[in-house]
């Protein structure tokens, strides 16, 4: 048997395309297919031996070679199918098309190439490190294929623009929530706007939403809510009365609930508004919003959050989620251990993780306000001398930690000592959260 697969060896060539991706991680590896005649039909045996971590792999060429005469039919629709893990979890299943022929024949002396594309953004896959399984998707009960698998790491190297501190003279600073281009992550993505000033800033908010998100952040550009009636403030309660004929609040579930938290997310996040209270055509409602209860005024938390990230295909942002496990009895401690491995080990679909997986947290400490997180050595080399991505993950570790109600500051050490310089900044020291994150420009 051994000889026999040998004797009809199948060379698959994998190599990555021209992008800018270093050689080390880009290397030329030799696979092999092997065909087996194994009386009353052929056997297709697809095998990889792949131990290294590709990244940012774009191009895969496959070579199908044998001593004697192949034929070969494909479904129409797709040639092969990619299963994708993550985190030893099956994540998504994706069918590859190309305009490859659906039936195709090769020999020893006619070698047949198909190139299939398994770019991040043609499987669609936020950053992170993955495992996929590469099928052809052959038409005979005479073939068998075992999957090809490969360890892919995905790094989008969009630009990450840095929270401040400052609003510009004569402005003022806005958080706004919308959605991704294609409604696929749950959680809303907040950025910072800044207007001229303005003695109405909720009625600001509102009117800003609806102007949707600027064409440069590749996010979702309709209308994240609809027309409204007047929005104001009575003590620390937002009321927002809407027309109930808006349709977009009412006919589509999706984007009625977006719309929802839209409002409740961006109103509550001004100063001095801890309630959104929901009304309709001047009167108090038992349901909007797609039959969601609004007979309560809506209340949001913003403690024990994950910043994760989020690339979209003009920057990165990163996005708030809850860390459930988290209660409120815990040590400080343990809370800290829960949201580092939250921004490690991401569960939510369309958001990456912001440090990576060798980075460790060794210990973790409460002095006042202050919480000193002491990370191994891999910390300061976390993306190399990737700045853009160095200054997201330490705003992510910023926004993250001081969302612990306990928390004002954070101090960084790296295998107890102190980090004079990183990403540009000088760590020595504490450090509050930023006041703005995300800014629009």
């Amino acid at each position: 048997m051994f000889k026999s697969i040998c004797n009809l060896l199948i060379i698959l060539l994998i190599c990555i395309g021209a992008s800018g991706i270093s050689v080390l991680y880009s290397p030329a590896l030799d696979q092999s297919i092997a065909i087996n005649d194994n009386s009353g039909g052929v056997t297709l045996v697809a095998s990889s031996e792949v131990d290294d971590l590709l990244l940012n792999p774009s191009n895969i060429f496959i070579k199908y070679k044998s001593d004697k005469n192949i034929l070969l039919n494909f479904k129409e629709e797709h040639q092969f199918t990619a299963k994708i893990y993550k985190d030893g979890e099956a994540y998504k299943v994706h069918d590859i098309h190309n305009d490859s022929p659906i039936q195709i024949e090769f020999t020893k002396d006619t070698p047949y190439s198909v190139n299939i594309n398994i770019s991040q953004k043609s499987l669609d896959l936020p950053n992170g490190e993955y495992k996929i399984e590469i099928t052809p998707n052959i038409i005979s009960d005479s073939f068998y294929s075992e999957p090809l698998v490969l360890n892919v790491k995905y790094l989008s190297d969009v630009p990450y623009i840095p929270a401040i501190n400052t609003i510009p003279d004569g402005k003022t600073a806005l958080n706004l929530y919308f959605s991704d281009t294609k409604n696929s992550v749950e959680q809303l993505i907040g950025i910072t706007r800044f207007i001229d000033y303005t003695k109405r800033p909720l009625t600001a908010i509102v009117d800003e939403l609806k102007k949707g998100p600027a064409f440069e952040l590749g996010l979702n550009m309709n209308s994240i809510i609809g027309d409204y009636n007047y929005v104001s403030l009575k003590g620390t309660t937002a009321y927002v009365d809407l027309p109930s004929k808006e349709i977009l609040y009412t006919e589509e579930s999706e984007r009625s609930e977006a719309a929802m938290n839209a409002f409740i997310k961006s109103l509550a996040s001004y100063p001095g508004v801890d309630n959104i209270r929901f009304l309709v055509d001047y009167n108090r409602s038992k349901t909007f919003f797609n039959n969601k209860d609004i007979t309560k005024a809506f209340t949001i938390s913003n403690e024990n959050k994950a910043f994760l990230a989020y690339d979209s295909p003009n920057r990165y942002f990163l996005v708030e989620c809850e860390v459930e496990e988290i209660k409120e009895d815990m040590d400080v401690r343990d809370k800290a251990t829960l949201i580092f491995n939250s921004l490690q080990n991401s569960k939510y679909n369309y958001l990456s993780s912001t440090i990576p997986s060798e980075v460790k947290l060794l210990n973790s400490r409460l002095e006042n306000d202050v919480l000193i997180v002491d990370f191994n050595s891999k910390f300061v080399n976390a993306y190399g001398n990737n700045d853009n991505l160095n200054r997201m993950m330490l705003d992510s570790i910023l926004f993250s930690f001081t969302s612990i109600k306990e928390v004002n500051k954070v101090k960084v050490l790296v295998e107890g000592q102190d980090v004079n310089s990183f990403a540009g900044l000088d760590l020595s020291d504490e450090i509050m959260r930023p006041l703005f994150l995300n800014p629009e420009n």
